[in-house]
C-alpha cells in the first residue's frame, strides 16, 4: 500500500445542506466487508457528490487516499498485512460531510464494525453581493465558532452559534473595504478555513 504525505486542505464550500437531503443520506449504505483475516472491501453504494477515500492510522497520517467519482458505487479492498496492530480509521470525506469508521488490527487479524460510522456535516458558507451566510447542520447541537480577520489577520469579529441542530446566521460586510477576508470556523473537532473577497 502507498503511502503518502498528510494533506491539509483549505475547503471551499458555496451550498448550502437542506435537512431532507441529510435524512436521506444517512440511509446510504457504507459496508465494510472482510476477506482474508488481514483485509477488508469497502462498499459505497451511492456517490452523491466528489469524494475522497482515506485510510488513517492510529495517529491520523494518511496510508492511503483515492478520488471517487460521483455517481457510481465506490469498492476497494484493502490488505493490512504489512501494518502493525492498532487502530485505524476508513473515511469517506466529501464537501458537505466526512463518515468514519473504525478498523482494528489485532494479532494480525482485522476487526471492522460498520454498524458504527460517525457522520460529522461541515459549515457551509455562502457569498451573495456583500452579504455572508454561514451554517452548520450540529446533529448533537454542537457549536460553531466563527472569527472573520482580514489580509494583515487582524480580527474584524468574531460570533459563535449553538443550541440548534440547524445553525445559521447572516452578516452584512458592506461596511468593510475591499479585499481578500479569511473565516476561520471551528467546532467542537474540526477546524475549517475559508476566504471570500470583497469588491
Amino acid at each position: 500500500m502507498k503511502k503518502i504525505a498528510q494533506i491539509s486542505s483549505i475547503l471551499l464550500l458555496t451550498m448550502m445542506l437542506p435537512l431532507g437531503t441529510v435524512k436521506a443520506d444517512l440511509l446510504i449504505p457504507f459496508k465494510i466487508k472482510p476477506l482474508k483475516k488481514n483485509s477488508f472491501v469497502v462498499q459505497v453504494t451511492s456517490i452523491d457528490y466528489k469524494s475522497t477515500c482515506y485510510l488513517k492510522d492510529g495517529n491520523n497520517h494518511i496510508l492511503y487516499q483515492e478520488n471517487i467519482e460521483t455517481g457510481q458505487p465506490y469498492e476497494r479492498s484493502f490488505n493490512l498485512i504489512e501494518l502493525p496492530d492498532g487502530k485505524y480509521e476508513m473515511v469517506i470525506d466529501d464537501v458537505f460531510k466526512t463518515r468514519i469508521t473504525q478498523i482494528n488490527k489485532i494479532q494480525g487479524v482485522v476487526i471492522a464494525n460498520d454498524e458504527i460510522i460517525e457522520t460529522t456535516y461541515k459549515p457551509q458558507v455562502i457569498m451573495k453581493e456583500e452579504r455572508l451566510t454561514v451554517s452548520l447542520l450540529a446533529l448533537k447541537k454542537e457549536s460553531l465558532n466563527i472569527e472573520l480577520y482580514d489580509a494583515n489577520d487582524v480580527l474584524i469579529f468574531k460570533d459563535t452559534l449553538s443550541g440548534s441542530q440547524n445553525l445559521g446566521k447572516k452578516f452584512d460586510l458592506s461596511q468593510l473595504t475591499a479585499g481578500v477576508y479569511k473565516i476561520s470556523l471551528i467546532t467542537p473537532k474540526n477546524a475549517y478555513l475559508e476566504y471570500i473577497t470583497l469588491n
